[in-house]
């Protein structure tokens, strides 16, 4: 497998040209036979499986006509699978696949690119457009349609392709370090009831290959009015929470490094719980395969603190304990489907009762022709409930989600399955009413 850095390498295509015998001197009853373009019959079946925000497919079967796009993986000459990363800046890193099937089944080729944290998603889609014609030329050229194919190369300026900053041959002013800030919020309601949302949230990361640093601040408001019989009832919880981690990378399989944390919850009954302690991650595969696979194990251990709103359970308003954790996690794309599983225990030391464990997990598979199926779900037992208060709770706080509740277990899960079938070609693109068609009722340009 081939594995490509590209910058800025660009292919031009030349459209698909009418071919049509001109007329010679006959007779005007006689017309010579039409000649009939089959070139298209033969070009490359792709499928494309693709999960970044930039993914537009409508956009891909425009502007490269030069394939054929296929609505089931079983019939594809090449699966296109595009994986993403985040990078140090905020951008992301976009890997692309090319995984050939029955006419090129023994070939596969891996294209990288990468994305800035404020490139609009037309940036992002017409860099994934640029990958995906390079990659898909050398399929191309053993067809009939290779004659009509043309590469162009614009040549770089200043810096070599292909090379990769870093503090020691890079001059940046910010020194790696990228800051963000946001603010968001959202309200609805009616007469008799109304829901808002508020929050602010910074961040501060410097990534470089040998070291990440990443800071995290969050403020968060949710208020719910409601107009019930004995009058207004009106529910507000705050949240808020910063984190700081910092983690050094020891190879392609290890890494250590440690985190704080201070947090304040209305719901968990927590002025404040702070954690601090050290970290270290194992990766069973090499990390420049995460894109694609991990099965990493991850474990922390330190003294968390808390103080508590109201008198809990056991009596207290204050409490310090040393807290464990063992995380376990894998995760694999392949071109039948994806699966991801967890397994996370922690527990309070020396305490062996107080513990909690969870398992969690989903597959999304394509186990035929069309047909296809998602699971995700998880479980988790409770028995480390400490900040729990003290009293009864009104019927209305339990109905609105006040304060957390006494429970010995958690559990989710969700179910699809779908089977498509019908024409094998997904080539033709018509926005014409797209509310009617199942295309959406609500476009925005930016």
């Amino acid at each position: 497998m081939r594995v490509v850095s590209l910058r800025r390498l660009r292919v031009a295509t030349v459209g698909f040209a009418c071919i049509a015998g001109q007329a010679t001197a006959q007779s005007s009853t006689e017309r010579p036979p039409a000649v009939r373009d089959t070139s298209q019959a033969d070009a490359v079946k792709v499928f494309l499986d693709c999960q970044s925000r930039y993914c537009d497919r409508d956009f891909f079967v425009v502007e490269i006509p030069f394939v054929n796009w296929m609505r089931d993986r079983m019939d594809a000459d090449v699966l296109l699978l595009v994986t993403t990363l985040r990078t140090g800046a905020g951008g992301q890193e976009l890997t692309t696949t090319f995984i050939g099937q029955r006419r090129f089944a023994r070939r596969a080729d891996t294209l990288v690119t990468t994305t800035l944290p404020n490139d609009a998603d037309d940036v992002g889609r017409r860099e994934l457009v640029r990958v995906f014609r390079v990659g898909l030329a050398p399929y191309v050229m053993r067809t009939g349609l290779s004659r009509r194919i043309d590469l162009a190369f614009n040549a770089p300026k200043g810096a070599a392709i292909g090379a990769v900053a870093n503090p020691r041959n890079t001059r940046d002013p910010w020194n790696f370090w990228v800051y963000r800030v946001g603010i968001n919020g959202s309200l609805q309601g009616e007469q008799r009831q109304s829901f808002g949302f508020y929050g602010l949230n910074a961040s501060a990361r410097r990534t470089t290959a040998g070291l990440n640093l990443v800071f995290n601040s969050n403020a968060n408001l949710q208020r719910q009015r409601f107009t019930i019989s004995t009058g207004e009832f009106i529910n507000e919880l705050r949240s808020y929470s910063g984190n700081g981690l910092a983690v050094k990378s020891a190879g392609e399989h290890w890494s250590w490094g440690g985190k704080v944390l201070a947090s304040r919850s209305d719901f968990a009954n927590e002025e404040l719980q702070a954690f601090a302690g050290p970290a270290v991650e194992y990766n069973v595969f090499p990390y420049s395969r995460a894109t694609r696979e991990r099965l990493t194990f991850l474990y922390t251990v330190g003294p968390v603190t808390y103080r508590f709103r109201e008198v809990t359970l056991l009596n207290r308003t204050e409490d310090t304990r040393v807290r464990h954790q063992l995380f376990g996690g894998w995760a694999s794309r392949k071109p039948w489907g994806s699966v991801n599983m967890s397994l996370t225990g922690s527990q309070f030391l020396p305490e062996s009762q107080r513990w909690s464990a969870s398992l969690g997990g989903g597959v999304d598979l394509r186990l035929s022709k069309g047909l296809q199926i998602g699971i995700n779900g998880y479980y988790q037992r409770v028995r480390d409930q400490i900040g729990l208060p003290r009293g009864r709770l009104s019927d209305e706080q339990i109905l609105v989600r006040q304060r957390v509740l006494q429970t010995n277990y958690f559990y989710g899960a969700f179910v699809n399955v779908s089977y498509t079938f019908g024409s094998i070609f997904n080539t033709v693109v018509n926005p014409r009413f797209p509310s009617q068609t199942g295309g959406g009722g609500t476009f925005y340009f930016f």
